[in-house]
Parts: C-alpha cells; structure tokens; sequence
C-alpha cells in the first residue's frame, strides 16, 4: 500500500494555492455550473416533489367541503313610460333611463340584505343554520349573493333580465336564502312605490282642494280675463287692444309649423358647413381638388395640358424625375433625351403651381356660395327663433287667460 508524504501534500498544496509554481497556462478559469444539466442529474427528485404535491393537492381537494349554488331570473319591468324629448328627428337628443342597473345596486344594497335576514326562517329549517347576529347574518349574505346583468341572446346588449344566485354548503339551503333576498327585495319595492303612491295622492288631494276654493274667485275674474285677451270694443271700434285677436289654435298651429322649418333649417345648416369643412380641409393638388369635386358633381372648366389623362399629375410629375434620374446614370445633362425631360418636368411643375395653393377654381367658387348660403340660413333662424319666442310667450298668456 502507497503513503502519502505530509511534506510534500503541503507543498502541493501551497503551490496550487498561491500559484508559485504553476505556469499561467497551466491552470484555467473554472467554467460557471450549468443550472439545467444540475437539474437533469436530479431529475429523480423533482418527479417525486410532483407527485407529493399533485397527492396532496387532491388530498386537499377531497377534503373540502362541496358548494351549491341556487338560481333565479328576475324580470325588471319599468312601471312608467320612457322620457323623450318629442318628435325631434335625431335619436342622439333622446334621453334613455338605465333603470335596470338601479336595481342591481338595490339588490346588492345593504337596506336589502337587512330585510331578507329578518325574513329568513328559523334555524330549525337548515341544514347549515345561519349566524344568529344580524351583522354577521347580513356579511354571510353579502359574500354569497351575487347579481349579474344577463344580455340579450346572440347579442352583446344587456337585457332587462337580472340572474340572481346564491352559494352554500348545503343543497337545500341555497334555495331558502335566495328566496329570502328576492322577498326582501319586493317587498322593498312595493314599499317604495307604495310611500311614493300615497305621497302623489295627499299632493294631489290638496291641489284639488286649493282649486276648488279658487273657482269661485276665477269665475268673477273670467270677465277681466276676456277683455285683457280680445280687447275692449265700444260701438266698433277697439277702444283697448287685446293681447291678440287670433285664436290660440291657430297661434299654437302656426308655433308647430314654425318649429318643424326650424328643424329642417337645422338640419340644412348642419349639410352646409359639413360641405364646408370638408371643402377647406382638402389638399392643395389639383388632383385632390378634382376629386372633391367630383363628390359635388362639379365639373372643370379649364382646360389641363394632360388633355384625357386620368392619371394624378403629381403621379406624372413622379414618373418623370425618376425616370430623369433613371437615365442621368448613363446620359449626360446635354443629351437631347435628358433636355427634353427637364422641358417635361418644368412644364408639369408650372401646371402643378397654377393649379394649386389658393386657387380661384370651381371648387372656391362653391364654398363661397356655400358660405353665402350659411349666413342665409343662419339670418333665417335667427328670425324664426325670434317668431318662435314670441308665439310662444303669446300663447302661454293666452292659455293662462
């Protein structure tokens, strides 16, 4: 059997510690460890770190209790008509009421959650009875009860059908809570509507006292009313002239009529500066003109030195610089070919420029007649909103009268 020698495994080592005498190439730089070869070599332990956690995972899964969850649909009728704003053509000015969410807040409000655990049974029928303090009863419902606004089948619009669900431990339990919650929640509904109902009736029976004690006092006033509304005549002649002496049906007639030319003026006024704008918005080309006013059925009156060339004249214009550079590789400046593509381009270029920036063409000469015709309208409706003001405060006086 070999011995190992102390001295000279000092020495050994010393030397490779200190390196003094080892040549510099003699050791290199230890290569950093690859991670993933590492845990390749221990591959036995992360498949038995898996299992240990899928087995326990499933363990787990057993082991928890199972919940059940009970459902219903709840149909939300609004118990008035829808607001709107009259016989306005554009949809935008009419207003729609979102009541249905009003009433997923309600159900999720505590006021209700506080009514349907006063209503819930006694404990004896639950399988899993609820916590006797109402606080704690309230948070149990809270965490359990959910809303949620159905949408409309095969579309992404929300329905006025709400589903409403509860969880618990116990299948015949769900049921008891949910029902709970819906009759707390009509049960609210009636009382509001009800409190709302008998409010609108003393208010109503106390106008109807308050004319009743006027009518007297209107019918000896009726007289002066007259006079005020047609005038004081005496032998023919008006001796006080009246606040008018047309019929409030016609008056009222002629405020529809004026309304209904107001809208259209409106809407006339609306086309007018749209055509406008997107007159000013166009570009400065010729083409981009061209096609502007092609969209207003305008037609050109000048005459183009493209003749029945279609294309753009910017595209031409394009065409033929390349083409110019295209051949100045091979060509010389003085070459006839290359003289007659610069006479080309300037030609183009002046065309081009007498053609665009500002110019007085057809299409100028239409925005301003759009432009007159804007100051037109605008003159209209000032003066028929006036009329419009008018009228109206007549036949509202009329109509006191």
């Amino acid at each position: 059997m070999a011995t190992l020698n102390p001295t000279q495994f000092d020495t050994q080592y010393s030397d490779v510690e200190f390196g003094q005498s080892q040549s510099p190439g003699a050791m290199g730089e230890e290569a950093p460890p690859n991670l993933f070869l590492q845990l390749l070599k221990r591959w036995p332990w992360l498949l038995l770190g898996l299992a240990v956690g899928l087995v326990l995972g499933l363990l787990y899964h057993m082991q928890r209790a199972p919940v059940y969850q009970s459902s219903a649909q709840l149909l939300v009728i609004k118990n008035r008509p829808e607001l709107s704003t009259g016989n306005l053509p554009d949809s935008r000015l009419q207003y729609v009421e979102d009541y249905v969410s009003t009433q997923v807040v309600l159900l999720r409000s505590e006021r209700i959650l506080e009514l349907a655990s006063q209503k819930l049974p006694e404990a004896s029928k639950f399988q899993d009875p609820p916590p006797t303090g109402l606080a704690e009863r309230v948070d149990m419902l809270r965490k359990n009860f959910d809303v949620i606004r159905e949408k409309e089948p095969g579309s992404s619009t929300f329905s006025n059908t709400l589903l409403v669900t509860f969880k618990a431990y116990h299948p015949a339990d769900a049921p008891i809570y949910l029902d709970a919650i819906i009759r707390a929640y009509q049960s609210e509904l009636s009382s509001l509507y009800e409190e709302a109902s008998n409010s609108q009736l003393k208010r109503l029976e106390t106008e109807m006292q308050n004319l009743e004690e006027s009518r007297s006092k209107l019918l000896l006033e009726l007289g002066d009313f007259e006079r005020k509304l047609r005038g004081v005549e005496r032998d023919g002649v008006v001796e006080i002239t009246g606040i008018s002496q047309e019929d409030l049906p016609n008056l009222r007639n002629r405020v529809s009529a004026n309304r209904q030319t107001d809208i259209t003026l409106e809407l006339k006024l609306i086309v007018v500066r749209k055509d406008i704008k997107d007159i000013e918005q166009t570009g400065p080309t010729r083409a981009e003109r061209l096609k502007m006013m092609s969209q207003f059925g305008l037609q050109s009156e000048r005459s183009s030195i493209f003749g029945g060339d279609a294309r753009d004249p910017d595209s031409l214009l394009a065409a033929l610089v390349f083409k110019k550079s295209e051949l100045s590789a091979r060509l010389g400046a003085k070459h006839p070919e290359m003289v007659a593509l610069d006479n080309q381009i300037a030609v183009v270029q002046k065309e081009l420029q007498e053609r665009g920036g500002q110019p007085d063409d057809e299409l100028e000469r239409f925005r301003k007649k759009l432009k007159n015709e804007e100051a037109g309208l605008a003159s209209q409706l000032s003066v028929l909103k006036d009329q419009i003001a008018r009228d109206e405060d007549k036949a509202r006086r009329m109509s006191d009268l």
